[in-house]
Parts: structure tokens; C-alpha cells; sequence
């Protein structure tokens, strides 16, 4: 019955004089009739028109001590706070120390969002932060700044060329709960030790092709098996040798020097986490790139390699093999029925013999990296077109599984082949 009620209430017309004095937002529903043109309908929406505009017009306020001020840096292109209030910087904001005074500086990007939101009031420095900064002043008047509005933040805080795309996206995934950092690269000593193990592992494409000539099963001999006469094929690893002209390649031999491009990641995003912490993060959930249609096109397979390429400082050298442990909790909330699955599988994992058991193991194990690759690298492509944002995972499969991916998978279940393709081996 109450269900019947609510279905009811929600197909009837908004009714804007509810929330003149309301402090929830009404139900929405959809129209029960189409235009008549009588005097009666016209009069009904004008009155429900007008309405929605007092409603709107309704100035926003907020708690004093909940007040979060800013001052926008021009010469810097960044916004200063020096009293930080509410929860917002757990991933926002960059921490400093001038002396005894602590201050965080947020990008453009991020000041926007929360005065966009608004979260916090923004102002024009005329100087006064200099002299706080330096110990001349023990506070700053914000009575004598000029304040900004969104309009004139848009202005001057999003004037880079991709800066207003970038905050399209920032925005979307931090109303979703996401948490954002702006994206670091790689440093000089990572980069050089990817290199090194680039060139150890350099010698198998080129091994694979060596081998290939020699047998006679090079690009010239597949297309032409009469120049070898005496060229005889007795088995299916025979002919899946003959077919293989394009050497196969691991997702570790694609380690390289970064090469130059017009695509780059910018944003590491973390699902919401409440031990989160900004000055030492954990690896991120997602890299996000950000792409507007009427500016570039689809990325080509290099520059999907150099996207690639710019998270090697992301591999993981240890795939976690150990089942997951579904924590036992007395709240109500974690009774859903999909952990209520998982329990059961788990359950019925753990009556298995060990062989039954590592062997679903190897298979999860092997699955995930010929669909991800051994090295994990995603990228997420956030394409803008018209302002729709739309959101395309690049993942690098593997379908060899050589070296250290071979190297963890025989730690779990021995075999000598784990790919699904002749390696030319």
C-alpha cells in the first residue's frame, strides 16, 4: 500500500511551494497531461513558474565557522589558503611551510570545484599575502580584497587550453566520491632503471627471429614453402611455427624511453577510502586522460604505448595470490547478497583438495593477465565531446606470458607454456 502512495506522489506536478519551506528536495515526476490551451492550465504553470523562481532566488548561506576563504595568486596561477576548514583536502591541495605558518595551495582545477560547489569564497590578492607570508602581518583582511566570481575564477584560473576539459572530468569524478591528484611522472632514477631492464630483455624478439630464419620459417618461407623442398609439416606445433611471422612480444619488451606525444595522463583517481592519505598514497585504482574530440582524435597505437609506457613507475612486481578474506562484520549493511556469494564460494574453495585449489587459483591468476597484461597498466580515456563525457579503459593484454609473468604463474602451477599463442619457442 505505501508503495502505491509513493508511486502515486511521484507522478503528480512539482509543486515548487513545497520547497519554499521545505528543507528536502521535492520528488520528481513526470507530466499527466499536455497543453489544452485553457486560461486554467496557463494560469496553474505560471503559478508553478513563479514559484520555482523564488525558490531559486533563495540566497545560500552557511555556519561562520564553516567559512572557507581563498585568495587567487595570480602570478602564480594557483589559490592560497591559510585556514583550512571541513574535509575537502583530504586529496585536495598541496601543503606548505612559510616559517611557523602553514598554508595549502590549490590548482585551478580544484578551486574551481569548490567554489563552484559553493564550498568556499575566492579573492584577488592586492599584496597582503606577501606580507603574511613573510611575518609582517599577523592576518589578512579579507574585507579589503576584491572578491571574484565564478564567472571571472572561470576567467583566470582555467585559461590553459586544456584546463577547462580537465575540469569537466575533475568535477564528474569528485561528485561521484572519487578522490583526484593531479598525475606525477616518472623520475630520472626510475627511468633509468627501466631502461636497463629493457635491454635484458631485448634479446627475445630478436632470439625468436634468429630462430625463425634458421629453421626456414621466416616471412619469406610462409609465403613461398616451395623454395623449401624439403620443408615438411608433421604436427600442429609444426604449423602453428610455420604461421608465426611477426615475432610475439611480452608487455615487458615494450619498456622504453618515454617518446614524445600529445597525449599524456592527467589524473591518478582512487575509489573512496577512508584511511586515504595524500602525502603517501597507494597505487591508483585508475590513470585518467583526458581527450576533447574537436581537438584530437582517437589516440593511435603509439601513443596508446606511450600512455602505457608513462605508468611503468606503476608496476607491481607481486600479484596478490592469496585468496580474498571476507572480513566478518556485525553490520547490517555488509549482508548484501553479493558477499554473501562470495562467502559461499570461498567456503566451498576452502573444502577442495590443494590441488583443486591452486589450480582455480592459477587459472583467476592466468585469466587476469591475459586480459590486463603481467605489468597491470590501464589507462582511462575521458573523451569530451559537446560536454558529454564518456569514459574507455585501454588495458595491455598479454598473450605469452613469458619472463616474469611466467616466472609467477610457475610459482603457483608449473607448465611450460602459460600464453595462448605459439611464442616461437
Amino acid at each position: 500500500m505505501s508503495q502505491d502512495l509513493i508511486d502515486e506522489d511521484e507522478d503528480q506536478l512539482q509543486d515548487w511551494n513545497s520547497v519554499l519551506g521545505g528543507k528536502s528536495l521535492p520528488k520528481r515526476g513526470e507530466k499527466e497531461f499536455g497543453p489544452d490551451g485553457t486560461e486554467t492550465q496557463s494560469d496553474n504553470l505560471s503559478h508553478a513558474r513563479n514559484a520555482m523562481y523564488r525558490a531559486l532566488e533563495t540566497p545560500r548561506g552557511h555556519y561562520l565557522k564553516h567559512k572557507l576563504e581563498a585568495i587567487w595568486m595570480p602570478d602564480r596561477q594557483m589559490a592560497i589558503i591559510t585556514a583550512a576548514k571541513g574535509g575537502y583536502f583530504k586529496d585536495l591541495g598541496r601543503q606548505t611551510s612559510f616559517g611557523h605558518r602553514q598554508v595549502i595551495w590549490l590548482t585551478g582545477v580544484e578551486v574551481t570545484y569548490l567554489v563552484e560547489r559553493g564550498s568556499m569564497m575566492i579573492y584577488l590578492n592586492d599584496g597582503q599575502v606577501e606580507e603574511y607570508l613573510a611575518g609582517h602581518a599577523d592576518s589578512i583582511d579579507y574585507g579589503k580584497l576584491f572578491p571574484l566570481s565564478l564567472q571571472h575564477l572561470y576567467s583566470v584560473a582555467l585559461t590553459e587550453p586544456e584546463s577547462l576539459d580537465k575540469y569537466l572530468v575533475y568535477s564528474y569524478l569528485k561528485r561521484h566520491g572519487y578522490l583526484i591528484q593531479e598525475f606525477k611522472t616518472l623520475t630520472a632514477p626510475q627511468s633509468e632503471q627501466l631502461q636497463s631492464q629493457r635491454k635484458t630483455q631485448l634479446w627475445g624478439p630478436c632470439s625468436s627471429y634468429v630462430k625463425s630464419f634458421v629453421q626456414g620459417t621466416h616471412l619469406f618461407g610462409t609465403y613461398r614453402p616451395l623454395s623449401f623442398q624439403n620443408k615438411h609439416i608433421f604436427s600442429y606445433l609444426s604449423v602453428y611455427r610455420a604461421l608465426n611471422i611477426v615475432p610475439a612480444t611480452s608487455s615487458y619488451d615494450s619498456l622504453r624511453t618515454l617518446s614524445d606525444s600529445s597525449y599524456t595522463i592527467h589524473f591518478n583517481v582512487w575509489k573512496p577510502q577512508p584511511n586515504f592519505s595524500k602525502k603517501n598514497p597507494p597505487l591508483p585504482d585508475f590513470h585518467v586522460s583526458v581527450i576533447n574530440t574537436k581537438n584530437k582524435s582517437f589516440p593511435s597505437l603509439k601513443d596508446i604505448q606511450h600512455l602505457h609506457n608513462t605508468l611503468n613507475h606503476t608496476i607491481s612486481e607481486s600479484i596478490n595470490q592469496e585468496p580474498v578474506q571476507i572480513k566478518q562484520t556485525s553490520n547490517k549493511n555488509q549482508s548484501a547478497k553479493k558477499l554473501q556469494r562470495a562467502q559461499k564460494a570461498q567456503d566451498k574453495l576452502s573444502k577442495m583438495s590443494l590441488d583443486v585449489q591452486r589450480n582455480v587459483q592459477y587459472q583467476k591468476v592466468r585469466s587476469s593477465m591475459l586480459r590486463n597484461g603481467p605489468t597491470g597498466r590501464s589507462i582511462v580515456l575521458a573523451t569530451i565531446d559537446d560536454g558529454i563525457i564518456n569514459f574507455i579503459t585501454l588495458s595491455e593484454a598479454d598473450f605469452t606470458l613469458r619472463g616474469n609473468a611466467a616466472t609467477k604463474l610457475n610459482s603457483i602451477k608449473y607448465s611450460d607454456s602459460h600464453g595462448i599463442i605459439y611464442t616461437g619457442t
